[in-house]
């Protein structure tokens, strides 16, 4: 018996898209090189603060703690709200950050909340900073009273916060540890900065 064959158009093979192939594969590679990619995590207990400053005056002041890295600190958690903590707030309450790098410091702030804002914003009552080097030589722990600062160029005295930081990821394999200046070392710099601030002050009296 002959075998019969049916003639006619036959459908070609439906070819592979390379275009979207090629785009799915470059923003996996992208994603994966991103900076923003965690390469670990940070663990923060605030235990509390003491002897902070105390912005008002006839009641004792609501306070909350703001945490973040300085490598990314437009993202900030913070610490529920303490009603009437004067200058001893007390917190107990732990929070995490996700960790882009380790060159990097962690910073605690220490906030007053205002309850009338149309008349006082909130106000920064002073904040410390810990670089996570220090963590990390420390076997990813360090636990501490911290002495906070109310301004960024002099370390001006603000009270203290009682910190336990845990840190789990990855490592760099070598840490740079910046040798502590010699007295002769501050002392030079401290001289450099009063020579500034009475320079500073002729100039503006003469203006």
């Amino acid at each position: 018996m002959a075998a019969t064959y049916q003639t006619g158009l036959v459908a070609e093979p439906q070819l592979l898209n390379t275009e979207i192939i090629t785009r799915r594969a470059t923003y996996f590679v992208a994603d994966t090189n991103r900076k923003d990619k965690c390469v670990g995590y940070l663990d923060v207990f605030v235990h509390q603060a003491r002897d902070i400053h105390n912005v008002c005056v006839y009641h004792k002041q609501d306070v909350n703690a703001k945490l973040c890295l300085t490598s990314s600190p437009d993202i900030l958690c913070s610490t529920k709200v303490i009603s009437h903590a004067g200058r001893n707030p007390v917190f107990e309450e732990s929070l995490r950050l996700d960790v882009q790098t380790v060159d990097a410091s962690f910073k605690c702030e220490i906030w007053m909340l205002s309850r009338v804002r149309n008349y006082l914003e909130d106000q920064l009552l002073g904040f410390a900073l810990v670089p996570l080097v220090d963590i990390v030589i420390g076997n990813g722990k360090l636990v501490q009273e911290f002495s906070l600062t109310s301004t960024d160029m002099f370390h001006t005295p603000a009270g203290f916060v009682h910190l336990s930081l845990s840190y789990a990821g990855c490592s760099p394999d070598v840490v740079l540890i910046s040798s502590p200046k010699s007295p002769h070392q501050q002392w030079m710099i401290l001289e450099m900065i009063m020579w500034f601030l009475l320079n500073l002050r002729r100039l503006c009296s003469q203006t």
